[in-house]
């Protein structure tokens, strides 16, 4: 039990760091239930959360305006409740917002995701008594690691099959490996890591691929388990802006 508290009050400080600032007095709530799929127990199940997310730009990290987490104490459930506040003030009529819900293992290992939008707030969707179907997350386990190629051109963009890429959809625990031809005929790299670090000129992590020019680099990469803040980018000097993305999870 000691290791699920842990694991909450790690949970609830992720969540209020992601809360933009903002005055409390408009707080109102999404509520429902996370429903659990047939036939499925919580076992190894520690702890849950659900965000609302501004998620009007298909090529842009969603915006959290509101959150709700909790410990799940009984693994026969089938349906958890929730109620996440979210701050009205933030609300834009013309916006789309929609939940994000997890379950986790104490370890933080993801077991359970919503893999379908539920709209909420806007555009008549509902506030009270939103169901929030989740799916087990299957980790690959063994075999050859799946390969993503990608590439980075001359127009500051990475590609994949010749579109251009915001977000790359990844399952905790695999191993994949990102294969990326640099087609420019001038540097790029390719690094993982949070914002603040691949903001930076030149900015690098533990996880990348350093300057190239030309060809073919390829990098090997063990999904963790929490994808929180991690994304993908170049950090040439005037590349970052237009050569950055996001990871999601792939059910």
């Amino acid at each position: 039990m000691a290791s699920a508290r842990s694991l909450l009050l790690a949970i609830a400080a992720v969540v209020a760091l992601a809360l933009p600032v903002a005055a409390q007095a408009e707080d109102t709530t999404v509520s429902g239930s996370i429903l659990v799929p047939e036939g499925s127990t919580l076992d190894g199940a520690a702890a849950w959360t659900v965000l609302v997310e501004d998620t009007s730009l298909a090529d842009a990290p969603a915006m959290t305006i509101g959150a709700a987490a909790g410990a799940v104490e009984d693994p026969s459930v089938t349906a958890i409740p929730f109620a996440a506040i979210y701050d009205a003030a933030l609300v834009d009529e013309s916006a789309t917002y929609t939940l994000n819900a997890r379950i986790v293992a104490a370890d933080g290992a993801l077991l359970f995701v919503n893999d379908t939008a539920i709209p909420v707030i806007t555009a008549g969707a509902p506030v009270d008594d939103v169901t929030v179907p989740v799916v087990a997350v299957e980790p690959v386990v063994g075999g050859e690691p799946r390969v993503i190629e990608l590439e980075a051109d001359a127009a500051l963009r990475f590609l994949q099959d010749g579109e251009p890429v915001a977000e790359v959809p990844v399952t905790p625990g695999e191993t994949v490996v990102f294969r990326i031809d640099n087609t420019a005929g001038f540097a790029h790299n390719f690094w993982i890591g949070s914002d603040d670090e691949l903001a930076v000129p030149n900015g690098a992590t533990d996880v990348g691929i350093p300057d190239w020019d030309s060809g073919v680099q390829e990098l090997e990469w063990v999904v963790p388990d929490d994808l929180t803040g991690l994304r993908f980018a170049c950090t040439v000097p005037g590349h970052y802006t237009l050569m950055q993305g996001d990871f999601a999870v792939r059910p």
